[in-house]
């Protein structure tokens, strides 16, 4: 994928959660993958995640942060867009 996208807190299992059991069971993915959390903190979890979008956001600003992670790519150290 261009893009993993994931919510912080989710009804299952936490975003930071699901990225562990992901890198367990797709490394591959994890590796050549953005991974961009989304959350209505400041603070998201240490993690392999190149950065977080803070919500709520507009469509236009989610939609240009989105592309800005996709052009960083996978190996970038960890941003906030907003």
């Amino acid at each position: 994928p261009n893009l993993i996208l994931l919510d912080v807190r989710m009804s299952e299992m936490s975003g930071p959660e699901f990225l562990i059991l992901l890198a367990k069971k797709r490394p591959d993915i994890v590796k050549d993958s953005p991974i961009v959390f989304l959350s209505a903190t400041d603070k998201v979890p240490e993690s392999i995640a190149v950065g977080f979008i803070r919500k709520p956001t507009s469509l236009d600003v989610f939609l240009k942060s989105v592309s800005r992670f996709i052009e960083m790519g996978p190996h970038n150290s960890q941003s906030q867009l907003h």
